[in-house]
């Protein structure tokens, strides 16, 4: 029983990614980029299921040290590209070394995150730009609430996938997202597993074009 009303509830988060990433509403489903949500909510739908139901065959992680091991050891594995879905950028300095090795050797770092209008955000973009990445800010209203790191697409046997979550474990503490400053075990819960594009190819390629999709709209923001 507690399976089940985990799955459903899983299902109620699948549900408002959805709705999160299309903005689906009447008019949009009429309107001439009705193409557009409609195939983005349907991607965002199978990567749910996905989610929910691919055997567990790869790394997880459920701290935040964890994470941040399977984060370098992602950057670390680059043979041809990495592709960042973002909310801020509080990460990159921790990085900074491993990313200035990845843009150096001539691959490419594309990177979207959110638009966040404060001084620590504005601090993280500089240092990324600096780094050689391609930064692009989510469209107004279409974050995707997909957090996490793609490497090595176009080379299915070391093409990987890292999908981080995060949760509020404190009700009413500081939402660092919306700031530019990393989070804390004490703040937030993790969750995160590695895909492999030769063993999931579903998710992967899923992701991978979903990621493609946003870098290359149209009304797409980029940071500088």
């Amino acid at each position: 029983m507690r399976t089940k009303w985990r799955s459903l509830w899983r299902f109620a988060q699948i549900a408002s990614m959805v709705i999160g990433i299309t903005g689906i509403t009447l008019d949009r489903l009429f309107g001439a980029q009705a193409l557009l949500y409609v195939g983005a909510a349907t991607l965002v739908i199978i990567v749910g299921f996905s989610l929910l139901w691919l055997p567990e065959r790869a790394d997880k992680a459920t701290k935040k040290s964890e994470v941040n091991s399977l984060w370098r050891r992602m950057f670390q594995s680059v043979t041809t590209g990495v592709k960042v879905f973002a909310g801020d950028l509080s990460w990159i300095s921790q990085h900074e070394h491993s990313l200035r090795h990845i843009t150096k050797s001539g691959n490419s770092l594309q990177i979207l995150c959110k638009h966040i209008p404060t001084p620590e955000a504005r601090q993280n973009i500089d240092l990324a730009l600096s780094i050689g990445a391609d930064i692009y800010y989510y469209p107004e209203g279409r974050d995707p609430r997909v957090r996490g790191v793609i490497i090595n697409s176009d080379d299915t046997p070391n093409a990987y996938m890292l999908i981080v979550e995060k949760r509020v474990r404190v009700t009413g503490s500081r939402n660092y997202d919306t700031v530019g400053l990393p989070g804390t075990e004490a703040n937030y819960q993790y969750f995160a597993k590695v895909y492999s594009k030769r063993l999931d190819p579903l998710i992967f390629d899923t992701m991978d074009t979903l990621f493609d999709t946003y870098f290359k709209m149209q009304n797409g923001q980029r940071t500088a």
